[in-house]
C-alpha cells in the first residue's frame, strides 16, 4: 500500500522484487548489489501491470554504503505522481536506515533481506 502523489488515498499495489529481476538499465560498474521490482500490479486488478519499475543499487565506498534509488514510471504518468513517489521513496529508505542504525545492526527489513541473499565482496 502506498500513498502516491497528492491523491490522498492509498494505492494498493503488489510489487515483485528480486535480485534476479530484469533490470530496466545496466547497473553502474561500482554497484555491488542491485535489486529490481520488475512487475507491479494493482491489488483490485492483478492482471493490470502498471508499468512502474524500481531498481536500487548498493555500493560500498571506503567503509560506507551508498545507495542509488531508481524508479521508472510510464511516460504518461502525471508529474505529481512521479514527484510523490520520489518523496515517498526517500522517506521510506531514510526510515529503514534510521531503524537499522538505532538497532546498531543491519537487521533493518530491507538490508537484512539484501544481505541474506548476497554478501558484499
Amino acid at each position: 500500500m502506498k500513498l502516491i502523489g497528492e491523491y490522498g488515498q492509498p494505492t494498493y499495489q503488489k510489487i515483485f522484487i528480486s535480485l534476479d529481476a530484469e533490470k530496466p538499465v545496466i547497473p553502474d560498474a561500482d554497484t555491488k548489489i542491485s535489486m529490481a521490482g520488475d512487475t507491479a500490479t494493482l491489488m483490485p486488478d492483478p492482471s493490470l501491470d502498471i508499468k512502474m519499475y524500481g531498481m536500487h543499487q548498493f555500493k560500498m565506498k571506503k567503509g560506507r554504503l551508498r545507495i542509488k534509488l531508481g524508479v521508472f514510471s510510464p511516460e504518461a504518468a502525471p508529474s505529481e505522481m512521479v514527484l510523490g513517489h520520489h518523496e515517498h521513496l526517500a522517506v521510506e529508505f531514510f526510515n529503514s536506515l534510521a531503524i537499522a542504525y538505532q538497532n546498531k545492526t543491519f537487521r533493518g527489513k530491507l538490508l537484512n533481506t539484501l544481505l541474506k541473499f548476497k554478501k558484499f565482496k
